[in-house]
């Protein structure tokens, strides 16, 4: 008696049974239910899979620069500026990695905070990125502006930042230290006569970054080349003086 009270005025065709929902049984009717079912989860794999994809292809085939050159600043330097100047340069260069090209990267970095109404907010990066190159020792080409030579560097090398370069015992140049560390272009008539330098700073120090002790014959035959391509690009420049 008492199921048929709870059960009073309900349609009895409610109480029957109803069949188990049949899955899909064609190839379309699968994805719609897969797709309804798991469709934020597939994107979210897709895109982390292309992401890593993406970034695996990137650094697989990437083609690692000849020469590459770290160029420390106090001021902003031009993309333009910084092209010409690869361009330069890759004429007294080689094809040091046998790809069939001669590349030349200059990286430049500003490292000046500003002078309080303009500031660099990009400028903790740079140096970030400047000591990385330090520490990993990545760049045997460097070339410096006075403030980072004086400043950074002689901090970091304990009051001596010649320590930083090797000698540059087979340039014979205007703009040589009196250590015989480092070349300045100071004064360097290209500086004046090819306009798309017109941003790059007057004055830099440009060397080679000393060896490691343990450095193996690749290392050493890496910083001859550097040698080289310095020296070729000092003397033809100051010959024009």
């Amino acid at each position: 008696m008492a199921r048929e009270r709870y059960l009073l005025g309900v349609d009895p065709e409610e109480l029957k049974k109803q069949p188990a929902p049949q899955q899909p049984q064609t190839p379309r009717g699968k994805w719609e239910n897969f797709w309804y079912h798991y469709k934020w989860l597939t994107i979210g794999i897709i895109v982390a899979v292309a992401i890593v994809v993406g970034l695996t292809v990137q650094s697989v085939t990437r083609v690692e620069p000849d020469y590459m050159i770290c160029m420390v600043t106090m001021q902003e330097v031009s993309i333009d500026s910084d092209a010409r100047l690869e361009e330069i340069l890759s004429t007294y260069a080689h094809d040091r990695n046998g790809d069939g090209k001669v590349r030349v990267e200059v990286r430049c970095l500003n490292v000046s905070q500003g002078d309080g109404e303009i500031s660099n907010p990009a400028a903790v990066t740079n140096q970030q990125a400047v000591m990385g190159h330090i520490l990993v020792r990545d760049v045997d080409l460097w070339a410096v502006a006075p403030e980072f030579y004086n400043g950074t560097l002689s901090n970091a090398f304990n009051g001596d930042p010649a320590s930083f370069f090797m000698p540059l015992d087979t340039m014979s140049v205007p703009g040589i230290s009196e250590n015989g560390k480092y070349w300045n272009w100071e004064g360097l008539p290209i500086l004046e006569t090819d306009k798309e330098l017109w941003s790059m700073p007057d004055t830099l120090y440009w060397g080679v970054r000393v060896m490691a002790e343990d450095a193996d014959e690749e290392t050493v035959t890496q910083v001859n080349d550097m040698l080289a391509l310095l020296k070729a690009f000092a003397e033809e420049q100051t010959a024009a003086e």
